[in-house]
C-alpha cells in the first residue's frame, strides 16, 4: 500500500492511501491541517501536521482517524525505529529532530538537524 498526504493549505487536509496493484484509492483518511508523509508502528500509522498544527495524526489504513495528539512541534516528517520502538520528527522551522514515544506520544529528547529538515528514513544497520 501507498500512504500519500495531500493539502492545499486550507485545513483540508487528507491522506489518500492507494493500492498500486489496482491502481486506486481504496481509503482516504480525513486529517484536516496539512499532512505529511507517514510512517507505521504496527498497525497504525502516523502522520504529522507539517505547516498548520502542533498534531500527529494517528490512523489505521482502513482510513480511520484513531487519535490526534498535541505534540508541542510542527511536523514536517516521521520515521520509527520499529514495531518495538521510538520514533523521530523533523520540524522544519525548529531545525531539530524530536525522539518521541508513540505509545504516550511523548517527546523525549531532541536533537540538532541542521537548516530545515523535513523528510527523515531509518535505516537499520
Amino acid at each position: 500500500m501507498i500512504h500519500a498526504g495531500a493539502t492545499t493549505y486550507v485545513g483540508d487536509g487528507t491522506v489518500s492511501v492507494l493500492d498500486p496493484a489496482l491502481l486506486q484509492v481504496i481509503a482516504t483518511v480525513p486529517t484536516g491541517g496539512t499532512p505529511g508523509p507517514p510512517a507505521r508502528v504496527g498497525s497504525t500509522f502516523y502522520s504529522g501536521d507539517a505547516w498548520s498544527s502542533t498534531s500527529v495524526f494517528l490512523y489505521g489504513e482502513s482510513g480511520s482517524v484513531i487519535d490526534q495528539w498535541d505534540c508541542g512541534h510542527n511536523v514536517t516528517g516521521i520515521c520509527c525505529t520499529g514495531d518495538e520502538g521510538l520514533f523521530f520528527m523533523t520540524d522544519f522551522g525548529a531545525d531539530m529532530v524530536y525522539v518521541a514515544d508513540p505509545g504516550s506520544g511523548q517527546v523525549t529528547d531532541s536533537l540538532a538537524a541542521g537548516d530545515g529538515p523535513q523528510g527523515i528514513l531509518f535505516i537499520d544497520r
